[in-house]
């Protein structure tokens, strides 16, 4: 029997505790995918997922059993976090609070050394090109600060990069200099008023490479549609599965623009999920690979399969 399937058109870019009969807890990677327990860098709680509520609290902590961060989601499988989100040091200090609204930062920032002290204070905001964060203090290490009332030289670091450069009015303006510690890339970019311009990046085999996006997701070399019309084609409801709901898969398209880490990160039944499992495993087609200023890098992502 052929299953009626709905694809929600998004692929989004896919953490000493106490836990009760309704908790979940789930073991992570370094790169935030599911592990097991022998393998993990940290591990997430989801409290009262077993419950219907209309909210469920995140703790995710170390492997040391510290608190890594802990925030409220309206959603349980897939995070959408609503007011602040606390992150910390393995030292118990506050490392950041981020205001959410609608699954998005939106709002007050604030961020603080390993050591207590702070480092910066800003606002997260939206207008009708991106979803910015606006620095209007920062103090450096020593407790100098280095911007004042959104102007003065920045340092961010944040995922594996560390960049520093001019701020106007809060935001990234002028020359930025830094290193991207995934691509062992050295880069230099150019921003007018918080919106990046150009870019050149050069890689630890000296390759110099010219991008006008940061970020580029990889796709189909077919078009995205191919990839969701060839499961919704193939996958065949399991004789005796009488069931509906959402699975949600993982994968990973490499940098020469194949999929492969295929995994089930919620599913319905070992049935269904095995089915969504060969599915995506028989597209062989090949992707054009994802990029990260200029230079070919794997990127994981969550596919949610909607099934009646």
């Amino acid at each position: 029997m052929k299953s009626t399937l709905f694809f929600l058109i998004l692929l989004f870019p896919v953490y000493l505790f106490s836990q009760g009969e309704n908790d979940k807890l789930i073991y992570m990677d370094s790169s935030s995918g599911k592990t097991t327990k022998e393998n993990h860098v940290y591990y997430r709680i989801i409290r009262d997922y077993n419950l219907k509520k209309d909210n469920y609290k995140l703790e995710e902590y170390y492997k040391s059993g510290k608190l890594k961060q802990e925030g409220v989601s309206t959603e349980k499988d897939v995070y959408k976090y609503f007011g602040i989100v606390t992150s910390y040091y393995e030292n118990d200090n506050v490392q950041e609070k981020t205001t959410y609204k609608d699954a998005q930062p939106e709002g007050p920032y604030f961020s603080y050394y390993e050591n207590g002290n702070k480092k910066a204070e800003g606002e997260y905001f939206s207008d009708s090109f991106a979803r910015r964060l606006k620095i209007n203090q920062y103090w450096d290490q020593n407790g100098n600060q280095k911007v004042i009332d959104g102007f003065g030289v920045y340092e961010e670091v944040k995922y594996k990069v560390t960049q520093s450069g001019p701020l106007k009015n809060g935001l990234k303006n002028g020359v930025w200099k830094g290193f991207d510690k995934k691509t062992n890339a050295n880069f230099t970019e150019t921003y007018k008023d918080g919106d990046f311009v150009s870019g050149t990046s050069i890689d630890e085999n000296h390759i110099e490479r010219n991008y006008t996006k940061i970020d580029e997701s990889p796709e189909p070399v077919n078009g995205i549609r191919d990839f969701y019309d060839f499961i919704g084609k193939n996958f065949k409801t399991p004789k005796n599965e009488h069931i509906s709901g959402r699975i949600i898969a993982s994968f990973t398209v490499d940098k020469n623009g194949f999929i492969k880490e295929i995994k089930i990160l919620k599913g319905l039944s070992e049935k269904t999920d095995a089915e969504a499992l060969r599915v995506l495993n028989l597209y062989k087609k090949k992707w054009k690979s994802g990029k990260s200023r200029g230079i070919d890098v794997d990127i994981k992502y969550g596919l949610p399969i909607q099934v009646k």
